[in-house]
């Protein structure tokens, strides 16, 4: 559905995109055509079963396109997506492209990437901390309780442990009126 109406002296064309009103598109001849169509074509069908060829095609489309507008269409692709199956394809495609447009995302997925490990790696050294305190005490973790320090990804949780373990003396008086996490 397309409305249009004057304003100033511009022209104003709304635009209603959806899976019903657009056309799934994995032909690079029509991408080629209508950039814009195929982005919100892409867009729209972003839960189609094939949606990855559509991102296959579209990505080969960008790089036919002036550096801003492909740089400018690839980041309105990457937030649409939202999370899912086709963001992670489409970050795929981004991380292995070799076109200049794709330089910016690559950084900042490398960034995104860091950060996450950093925070996995801060929450196994918290693990790991609790448990070698525990042992130092004399304190034996069955199997199921190491699995739950180490699964845990609450830091006020692990406080809470943490400062239980300083005069634990067994492992219930660490975990005792802790719910088990379902990570």
């Amino acid at each position: 559905m397309t409305t249009s109406s004057r304003r100033g002296c511009g022209l104003l064309q709304l635009f209603w995109s959806s899976a019903r009103t657009t056309p799934f598109i994995i032909n690079s001849l029509s991408t080629a055509d209508d950039i814009m169509l195929t982005v919100f074509a892409t867009l729209a069908h972003r839960n189609h079963p094939e949606i990855n060829s559509a991102l296959d095609t579209l990505a080969d489309a960008l790089a036919g396109i002036d550096l801003e507008s492909a740089k400018f269409f690839a980041e309105y692709v990457e937030v649409g997506l939202d999370k899912g199956s086709a963001r992670t394809h489409w970050k795929g495609i981004i991380m292995t492209m070799t076109y200049s447009f794709t330089a910016k995302f690559q950084e900042e997925l490398k960034a995104e990437g860091l950060a996450e490990g950093r925070e996995e790696g801060r929450e196994e050294g918290r693990a790991e901390t609790l448990i070698s305190l525990l042992a130092l005490r004399g304190v034996a973790l069955t199997s199921d309780q190491r699995q739950q320090v180490l699964e845990c990804r609450d830091e006020q949780i692990f406080l809470e442990w943490l400062q239980r373990a300083m005069t634990a003396t067994n492992a219930a008086d660490v975990f005792e009126s802790t719910p088990r996490q379902d990570s």
